[in-house]
């Protein structure tokens, strides 16, 4: 069930929801392999339920509409989702050359630290929304498991959104698959 707020302002009554997860959703299904990698040129030639979605995150989060996101869990897993939705959105966007511009510390500086998105109505970096928006008010270490960075080191991206039902159940998931995975260990 969708939360929708209605404001009246000089007679006119306009809606405001979350995000429609189901777009990101969709997104997740369609481009991203059992085993966390993502389909990038395919996401490329298709962003629109993406696009959709990121555009929607542009205009709403829990810092410019708390009542939309009531309880703790509703606000981290949107941070989650939104975190990894604008990583890929960036990435399939700007591919392959974005893909050779990450290569590097250069680049990898300018897309997390430099590179502003907007996000609740706010220019906001990669970085920052990680730190303080997720780390800081969080500050739960399952989270590392859930975020994707677009390299083949990270832990793998979660072919399931986030949502206040599935956060716990879903991190727990993602933080057991990380740890037992030779490649991390």
């Amino acid at each position: 069930m969708r939360a929708v707020l209605i404001f009246v302002a000089c007679g006119a009554a306009w809606a405001q929801s979350p995000p429609d997860l189901e777009l990101f959703q969709k997104t997740l299904t369609g481009y991203v392999t059992p085993d966390g990698r993502v389909y990038y040129q395919k996401l490329h030639d298709n962003l629109g339920d993406l696009d959709r979605y990121v555009a929607q995150l542009a205009k709403v989060s829990p810092q410019s509409h708390p009542a939309l996101f009531p309880s703790r869990e509703a606000r981290l897993a949107y941070w989650m989702n939104a975190y990894n939705a604008i990583v890929l959105w960036a990435f399939a966007k700007d591919y392959p050359s974005g893909a050779n511009r990450l290569r590097n510390k250069a680049g990898q500086a300018q897309f997390f630290f430099l590179r502003k998105f907007p996000i609740g109505g706010r220019q906001r970096s990669l970085d920052d929304i990680e730190e303080n928006s997720i780390r800081k008010e969080f500050g739960d270490p399952r989270i590392h498991f859930g975020l994707v960075c677009a390299s083949v080191s990270c832990p793998w991206l979660s072919k399931t959104a986030f949502t206040a039902g599935n956060l716990d159940s879903e991190l727990n998931r993602l933080t057991r698959q990380f740890l037992s995975q030779p490649r991390n260990l």
